[in-house]
């Protein structure tokens, strides 16, 4: 007897064998080939061939687990350890009985993406990772069923708006928005003739920009004081530079969920907010700074 259709609702991702956190969507991961056309001069048939096969990246938006595998996995390769990891999701039908896995062998992070933080925010908080994996494979049919488990460490509780960011020597407690935050790691390809599959390694790492804004009446002289000396002044060197940390915080805002650690600010951007006759709006001062590196620590504690 034919199964019925089923809905992509009901699905579980696990990295090496364990639970990741709280996933709100997956996609990408599909598997294509690559064809190569061979144009006759005798006739009008253009004959074509199979040559390589190209296996996509995985998306996973979600909030990882305040502890395990994927914070492990973001903080080692943000620290230069470099970790292929195998990715099984798993769709099921309305009663949790798998119809397919698709398997992603040798994954590396090629992206880690944190949602805006905005104070006037209602959504959720969010994680986005990017793995490309040396080959994937998939399963149709085959049993079992999803477990659904949540895990007891997941930070499902944290809002865009729950947040503190601290940057040293600056008055950031009026901090109205964060925005987000993209690492980004470039792979390149080893192919090895004999073999249908290419394996990727490590190029180069991307880290992004600070971008975060705060009250005119606020802080915003703090601000100033340090663009005008790293800026107009020239006193940009390592020595003035400076370190931040933007920490993820409960409903309630008395636990830490999380943080991210800036190492080596300097900002490059000082602006105030545009005017207008009749603006209802508060006065924003508006701020820029690069960072050569960041570290993440998830893991809920009590403030």
């Amino acid at each position: 007897m034919a199964s019925s259709p089923y809905a992509g609702s009901r699905f579980q991702v696990s990295i090496d064998g364990k639970f990741p956190g709280f996933v709100f969507s997956v996609s990408g991961g599909d598997i294509t080939a690559e064809v190569y056309e061979s144009k006759l001069g005798a006739h009008n048939v253009v004959a074509k061939n199979i040559t390589t096969v190209k296996y996509d990246e995985i998306t996973i938006e979600g909030t990882p687990a305040q502890s395990g595998i994927l914070a492990d996995w973001i903080a080692a390769s943000w620290n230069g350890d470099y970790q292929k990891k195998d990715i099984e999701v798993a769709i099921a039908d309305a009663n949790g009985n798998i119809q397919m896995t698709k398997t992603l062998h040798g994954c590396l992070l090629t992206s880690v993406k944190i949602s805006a933080c905005d104070a006037s925010s209602k959504d959720n908080g969010k994680w986005t990772i990017k793995a490309k994996p040396d080959f994937s494979r998939i399963s149709i049919g085959g049993g079992g069923k999803v477990k659904g488990d949540l895990g007891k460490n997941v930070a499902k509780n944290w809002l865009c708006s729950n947040f503190r960011l601290v940057i040293d020597g600056l008055d950031c407690t009026h901090t109205g928005k964060v925005q987000e935050l993209e690492w980004s790691q470039k792979l390149a390809d080893a192919p090895a003739g004999e073999q249908r599959e290419y394996v990727n390694v490590p190029a180069s790492v991307s880290w992004p920009s600070l971008k975060w804004e705060v009250l005119a009446h606020s802080g915003a002289k703090t601000h100033y004081d340090w663009f005008k000396s790293f800026v107009i002044e020239g006193k940009c060197g390592p020595g003035d530079e400076r370190g931040g940390e933007l920490t993820m915080l409960s409903a309630d805002h008395k636990r830490e969920l999380g943080s991210v650690i800036f190492h080596n600010l300097g900002i490059t951007k000082f602006k105030y907010s545009d005017v207008k006759a009749g603006d209802e709006k508060a006065q924003k001062c508006e701020m820029e700074a690069y960072c050569e590196k960041m570290d993440v620590k998830l893991g809920e504690k009590d403030m």
